[in-house]
């Protein structure tokens, strides 16, 4: 298994147009839910609830039930979210398994994705969720044992793809084999989030210590992976953050990344005394101007306003040495900017 269909799906999506893009960024925020309940700094996390940390505050996201676990979790632009439990639960009147996925917005809670309906083997825990930007029809997921769907096997360090095929219907399919990438088979993905596809930036945690590339990671700790660069970054040192982490494990999670301030807009373009044409210069162009209006007024044909410098309401010779004025002050400019004239 290799990540060529990941590949082929992010150029088929880019042909399409549909696609945002970002760049390698540190993170504004990181939202998540711990497997036990762990103390950070003055804020206790418990694991049936999601939180957003940021700059040091702590805002609620989520909460379930008190004997069940948040094990996965996504958010919208419009608050809405997709999540799912460990333990098996009635949402909304709905048997939630902890392979589907529910959805929770301002009308409610609702399965979405029915793991017993599209063959997951039963005791199969959906251990990451996250919708692709710009593709809200697709889903990125991952499991916590090994599964065969859609007559393809998936380990659970594998990220899967879940989506209309060719045919419109829903369909499981390799996204990115983690193994190939470096991850030891031996750890499973706990947590998963796409930021963009075009380049692509995924945030992941596992359920274990590990080494990857040049970089050591913990349980609770959230890494980036470039897939361009084929390059892991070490984004979130859970431990370095909190001293409560340590004996936690990071299992849900998504991020905001950091934005650049957008370039401030160009200044405005200075007037140049003298150009009545308004190309940016003083020349031959803008003295015929002045010669054709000379003598004229408001009101006249043939009259530039421009060319009245003087505010009169004609061109006189008072505005013509006015413009000789700024002629020769634009020469001295090019002179001493440039040593030449333009």
């Amino acid at each position: 298994m290799t990540n060529i269909r990941f590949t082929q799906f992010i150029v088929a999506a880019l042909l399409l147009g549909r696609l945002t893009s970002a760049a390698a960024a540190d993170l504004e925020s990181v939202t998540y839910s711990p497997d036990i309940t762990v103390l950070l700094g003055s804020r206790t996390v418990v694991d049936h609830e999601v939180v957003r940390e940021r700059g040091g505050n702590f805002q609620r996201r989520l909460i379930a039930g008190r004997s069940n676990d948040v094990d996965a979790f996504y958010r919208f632009d419009d608050g809405s979210v997709l999540f799912s439990l460990e333990v098996a639960t009635v949402a909304n009147g709905q048997f939630a398994r902890p392979g589907d996925i529910l959805s929770a917005d301002s009308q409610g809670v609702q399965i979405v994705l029915d793991s017993r309906a599209l063959g997951v083997p039963e005791g199969a825990n959906l251990d990451a969720v996250s919708a692709v930007p710009g593709l809200p029809d697709f889903l990125l997921l991952s499991f916590d044992i090994t599964v065969k769907l859609d007559g393809q096997v998936f380990a659970d360090e594998d990220i899967i793809m879940f989506g209309p095929g060719a045919d419109g219907q829903n369909k499981f399919g390799m996204g990115l084999d983690l193994s190939q990438v470096g991850i030891d088979e031996s750890l499973d993905l706990d947590a998963l989030h796409i930021e963009s596809v075009a380049p692509t930036f995924l945030y992941m945690s596992f359920d274990g210590s590990g080494r990857v590339g040049n970089v050591s990671f913990d349980d609770e700790d959230v890494l980036e992976f470039d897939n361009e660069q084929q390059a892991w970054r070490l984004v979130y040192d859970g431990s370095e953050r909190f001293e409560g982490w340590k004996p936690g494990d990071l299992d849900a999670l998504y991020v905001v990344v950091e934005q650049d301030e957008p370039p401030p807009p160009p200044p405005p373009p200075q007037e140049v005394l003298g150009d009545l044409d308004s190309d940016g210069d003083v020349d031959q162009a803008d003295f015929q101007i002045l010669t054709q209006s000379m003598g004229s007024c408001a009101g006249d044909e043939g009259f530039a306003s421009t060319a009245d410098f003087d505010g009169d309401g004609c061109v006189t010779p008072a505005d013509a040495d006015l413009w000789f004025d700024h002629f020769t002050t634009f020469l001295i400019l090019q002179i001493l900017l440039n040593g030449v004239l333009q």
